[in-house]
């Protein structure tokens, strides 16, 4: 018998300027191809074993505390300790 998984949840929003690299405050960049950044639960990345340093080259893998809420703000996520500003400023828009 096979056992269904847990449910897991997921959470995603849009940034301010679509697709991209944007840093968070610690210096970490993530690079959009979707126009959004989202946050999973590592057991949805990893069905197949995969090692934690080949997550880590496909994204971040970061700990935050139970219960943490994540918010976007106009491009402007808040996800834990993690800040993570899409929105530029008309100077870079420009160049």
């Amino acid at each position: 018998m096979i056992q269904a998984p847990a449910p897991h949840h997921v959470w995603m929003a849009g940034t301010a300027y679509g697709d991209g690299v944007y840093e968070d405050r610690q210096g970490r960049s993530y690079g959009v191809d979707s126009g959004t950044i989202g946050l999973m639960p590592v057991v949805l990345c990893s069905p197949r074993g995969l090692a934690r340093t080949t997550l880590d080259e496909l994204g971040h893998v970061i700990t935050f505390p139970q219960g943490c809420e994540p918010r976007c703000d106009n491009g402007l996520f808040r996800i834990g300790h993690l800040t993570i500003d899409t929105r530029g400023t008309e100077e870079e828009e420009s160049a």
